[in-house]
């Protein structure tokens, strides 16, 4: 008799190997998923440093620009005063020509929107014999928490102006926050 054996795969070895490739798929398509979640998560975090670095920096920049601080200012219905989350700068007026005038200012304000909270505004309010154009712009969003503080009882005289802002974006994976606190030295003290 002859014992012919047909080539080929019997069901259970079908089975045994079919089951290997679920297994391995389950695996490689669960390392995929947590490798974009990481990423997506990474990505996010690295745009809200970002938003602090350049938030900080905006706020360096414009504050050395300034020549000092007003204690307060009125500005059509809205009154600002220096404190703990508002900073007016007072800065010389520029001409046509972008020359300093002498002993006319316009007004840097800095404070957090009182209807979004979490909005930090900046605002220009030029002198008339100014050059510059007044505005009231965000300077950033999502800023959860803020604190200027001075290096005396009286921000009008201060040297020293600290800033320390929380800045908060929200993601699926939870929130990704970051604190800054930068002091910085006024240029004309």
């Amino acid at each position: 008799m002859d014992d012919h054996r047909q080539a080929g795969f019997t069901f259970i070895e079908l089975l045994v190997v079919m089951a290997l490739i679920g297994i391995m798929s389950i695996f490689i398509a669960s390392v995929y998923r947590g490798t974009i979640v990481l990423y997506r998560d990474q990505n996010l975090e690295i745009q809200v440093i970002e938003k602090a670095n350049l938030l900080n920096k905006f706020l360096i920049d414009n504050i050395r620009r300034a020549e000092g601080i007003e204690a307060t200012l009125s500005d059509g219905g809205d009154t600002f005063v220096s404190g703990a989350d508002e900073l007016v700068l007072r800065t010389p007026a520029l001409d046509g020509n972008g020359d300093p005038i002498v002993g006319v200012y316009d007004y840097y304000i800095f404070y957090k929107d009182p209807i979004s909270t979490t909005d930090f505004r900046w605002r220009l309010v030029p002198d008339a014999s100014s050059s510059r154009t007044g505005f009231d712009h965000l300077a950033a969003e999502e800023i959860t928490s803020l604190s200027i503080d001075y290096d005396t009882v009286i921000p009008a005289e201060a040297s020293l102006v600290t800033v320390t802002f929380t800045l908060q974006q929200e993601n699926p994976f939870g929130p990704n926050s970051i604190t800054r606190s930068t002091s910085i030295n006024m240029r004309n003290q």
